[in-house]
């Protein structure tokens, strides 16, 4: 992303906008921009980087209350979604990978542009129109993923909005420029759609919705890897994390009965018709969000997740919201359910974090990759007439270095080749 960002003449800056060929995805306003900006202010520092990523994913968490809270209409609900979003763990790719950071600033389009939308229909101002539609579109250019924006705002109105049905004609700008975008990335500069971008209809789909609904419960990225079938885990990593597993299956039975279980037999027996729509709209809104990504056969992640979470959410917490007022006059009831359920939230997100600094492979090649880089120093010489750098073995190193790209960033120098060979040689390898 460094890399790719690099414009020393103005012409290439605009570059950034010219879509490319090699990658499915079009993010100059997620990937390209900030990188360009973040490196001319700080060189390679990682420090700044985070932090961006840090103060944006708090504007997030700060949007999504004032998002859920014009939904719901609940302001206990929306403070309890504010903090299981921004302790949710399908953030810790792009907290751990700055590479992602356009599934951070999409949502913050995304959550702004819904918004505003919601406001322009109470104000009837056409300032929140312009806002909201301005919002969307930056946004298709920072992270593909908003497209389904004007699906989820439709589905809001036909739902929660009947009476202004005829408003969903003001959705057309936001679906001619969402297809204007779709024939320019697929036909004018067509993306792969092939290899790990390979998109198909198959059992996978359904693979793929249960992995994202697992870690949608904090579960890490690994268990899908793990699971045999819909139920049935690898035994094998049953009895070598028997802890882990443990933790997780108990965390996720804990959240189905304290929010589904016992909400769905209150509803059942109270007759509580009303929750019905915030259900619908939730879970539809949590598979819509996924729909760009949910066909691919063999490129599934969690940090496609940030804005199909808000859905997640709001299906979740709408029923377990019955179960909170059927304890309203029973204060102390009430306010412990909340607590617990944040703790234990949050308690998985940091078993889930552990886990991952032990097996994943973002902190495993982030740490290679910084040995790397620190024994590289000792051995380059930029007077040297052989720029050749020699890694050995090959393995985890060329992805952890990005093929080329990691020391002609570091050493600022696009002569540097580095060589990766697969058994030790008589120069100086690293």
């Amino acid at each position: 992303s460094l890399r790719i960002s690099q414009a020393k003449p103005l012409g290439d800056f605009f570059s950034f906008f010219i879509p490319r060929s090699d990658v499915i995805y079009y993010r100059p306003l997620g990937m390209q921009v900030p990188f360009f900006f973040l490196q001319k202010l700080f060189g390679v520092n990682p420090l700044p980087f985070h932090l961006v990523q840090l103060l944006t994913h708090a504007v997030n968490s700060i949007l999504v209350y004032i998002l859920v809270r014009l939904i719901l209409k609940k302001d206990t609900v929306a403070l309890l979604a504010s903090f299981l979003y921004g302790t949710s763990s399908v953030h810790y790719i792009p907290f751990y990978w700055f590479a992602t950071y356009a599934f951070v600033l999409g949502p913050t389009l995304f959550f702004s542009s819904y918004i505003f939308f919601i406001r322009f229909l109470d104000k009837r101002k056409h300032v929140y129109f312009f806002l909201s539609f301005l919002f969307f579109t930056i946004g298709l250019f920072v992270n593909e993923m908003v497209i389904v924006a004007p699906f989820i705002f439709g589905l809001y109105i036909f739902i929660f909005r009947k009476k202004e049905a005829k408003k969903a004609f003001s959705l057309l700008p936001y679906g001619a420029i969402g297809l204007s975008f779709l024939i320019l990335r697929f036909f004018v500069f067509p993306a792969p759609t092939s290899g790990l971008y390979s998109l198909k209809i198959g059992k996978h789909v359904l693979n793929n919705l249960e992995a994202y609904f697992l870690w949608s419960f904090n579960w890490p990225e690994e268990m899908r890897a793990q699971l045999l079938n819909f139920v049935t885990v690898n035994p094998e990593f049953i009895k070598g994390f028997s802890n882990y597993y443990l933790i997780f299956v108990s965390s996720l039975l804990f959240f189905i009965v304290l929010w589904y279980i016992i909400p769905f037999i209150l509803i059942l027996v109270e007759k509580r018709k009303t929750v019905f729509p915030f259900i619908t709209f939730g879970l539809s809104w949590f598979i819509i969000g996924l729909l760009p990504v949910l066909f691919f056969q063999h490129h599934t992640f969690s940090y496609y997740l940030p804005i199909s979470l808000v859905g997640f959410l709001i299906w979740s917490l709408s029923m377990f919201n019955v179960l909170l007022e059927k304890l309203q006059k029973k204060t102390f009831l009430r306010i412990f359910c909340i607590v617990l359920v944040m703790i234990v939230w949050l308690a998985v997100s940091v078993v889930t974090i552990d886990f991952n600094a032990k097996i994943h492979w973002a902190p495993r090649r982030a740490k290679q990759a910084k040995l790397l880089i620190e024994k590289a120093k000792q051995y380059y010489n930029p007077f040297s007439l052989e720029l050749d750098i020699y890694v050995y073995p090959t393995s985890e190193n060329k992805l952890s270095l990005n093929d080329q790209d990691a020391f002609k960033i570091i050493f600022a120098n696009e002569k540097v080749i580095t060589q990766y060979t697969t058994e030790a040689e008589t120069k100086e390898v690293l």
